[in-house]
């Protein structure tokens, strides 16, 4: 673990050197480059409604983990209102129930949407997915793995399997054989080599905690692997972090800025790097070369650009910065794939939308912003993309600053794993 959080002290987030102050003064202000747009090689008759199902109401709802993160799709429609292509997004708020799901597919389905982006996560969902492939209308769904999903819906999510094999990947990193696995409530045991493995309710941190610290001092486990909600995830580490100093692995799910927020509420500790699973597709993606750098600098501008605009709106009509401010690239990906998939089918009826998903292999030069989709099975993003990440402190500073009342350090960044540590 020493070895990896070395590595991660040296990486060019957000240093600068004395030199760089002293030229400050001498400096010339240069004008900042346009948001990169996304324009359409064929003309689509607007508007292109696109629905966006999230989960909002209620402490501790299904979904609610994800909402900041869904707002990625009012990027997708600022970049691609600038290429020229008049994209309306409906969102709705389930209220993290199966019953609100239906209700809100209904709306949808009767406000006439080319497709559904599934802004949300939980088992309240599969009423939302049965209804949405009752009506032909194709979803695309960034928060959800591709098992058992119905006909016309897209995962953009990494696989169980490839999160399973991500996550040995992580151990691997950091030197650990031998972890316990605690899975929390419903959420499904991740498939370690090598594990003990326990299960817990979300009020059960102290029997969690009792059974790391025997296990650490038996010497019986080096590593903790966790598996629940992210609020869930950081009320465990906070009390592991209390007994024990060992690697922590988390689901993706920690991927949440409810993750951090929930841990730095409760006196966890930040510093120390956690270990999860995803695509490298985050914030220091920007300092990366080439196309994958490219795209998500794009990406982070025009969030910067949306994030500047007072009268900018949320998915649910509210001032973007309310949630604004940690939109991720999945679900600006979801969108901008609906809107090509129009595109391609040369028409927004929901069912010609649908056919017409299947062709589609898209990447950075049709507008994505994070890695390579192919359509052509319900699980959209290939394995490959999935990798193990880190997470930092150090903020790469490509989000523009949102005042939140909370303290920086509340804020976690993933990067992926550096190759051999």
């Amino acid at each position: 673990m020493a070895a990896l959080a070395a590595t991660l002290l040296v990486l060019p987030l957000a240093a600068c050197s004395d030199d760089e102050d002293e030229r400050e003064d001498d400096a010339v202000e240069v004008e900042p480059v346009p948001p990169a747009q996304v324009a359409l090689a064929a003309e689509v008759d607007g508007p292109v409604r696109i629905g966006v199902v999230v989960s909002s109401v209620g402490s501790g709802a299904e979904g609610t983990d994800v909402l900041p993160l869904a707002q990625g799709a009012m990027v997708a429609q600022r970049r691609l209102a600038d290429g020229g292509v008049d994209v309306e997004v409906l969102g709705r708020d389930d209220r993290g129930t199966a019953e609100g799901a239906v209700a809100v597919v209904d709306e949808l389905v009767d406000a006439g949407v080319s497709g559904i982006v599934l802004g949300t996560s939980g088992s309240h969902t599969t009423a939302a997915l049965e209804r949405a492939a009752e009506a032909g209308v194709p979803v695309v769904a960034p928060y959800l793995d591709g098992s058992g999903l119905p006909a016309s819906t897209w995962s953009t999510a990494p696989s169980t399997s490839a999160v399973d094999a991500g996550m040995g990947e992580a151990l691997a990193a950091v030197a650990a054989s031998r972890p316990l696995v605690l899975t929390i409530g419903a959420a499904e045991e991740p498939q370690v080599e090598g594990a003990r493995a326990a299960t817990f309710g979300a009020d059960g941190v102290g029997a969690a905690v009792t059974a790391v610290a025997d296990a650490v001092d038996e010497r019986a486990i080096d590593s903790v692997v966790l598996a629940g909600a992210a609020a869930d995830q950081a009320r465990f580490v906070q009390g592991i972090q209390t007994v024990a100093d060992v690697p922590v692995v988390l689901t993706p799910d920690a991927l949440s800025p409810v993750f951090a927020d929930v841990l730095a509420d409760s006196g966890g500790v930040l510093s120390a790097p956690f270990l999860t699973v995803g695509p490298d597709a985050g914030d220091a993606t920007t300092l990366a070369e080439g196309a994958a750098g490219e795209s998500a600098a794009a990406y982070f501008a025009a969030l910067r650009s949306l994030a500047a605009d007072t009268d900018a709106v949320d998915v649910l009509g509210r001032p973007f910065d309310v949630n604004g401010a940690d939109a991720d690239l999945a679900s600006h990906d979801a969108v901008v794939a609906l809107v090509r998939a129009v595109e391609a089918a040369g028409s927004g009826a929901p069912a010609d939308v649908a056919g017409a998903l299947p062709a589609l292999s898209l990447d950075a030069g049709d507008g994505l912003a994070g890695p390579a989709l192919s359509f052509a099975t319900q699980q959209a993003l290939p394995d490959d993309a999935v990798v193990a990440l880190t997470s930092t402190t150090q903020d790469p500073g490509v989000r523009s600053v949102v005042t939140t009342g909370a303290p920086e350090t509340q804020h976690l960044y993933w990067l992926a794993v550096p190759t051999g540590a």
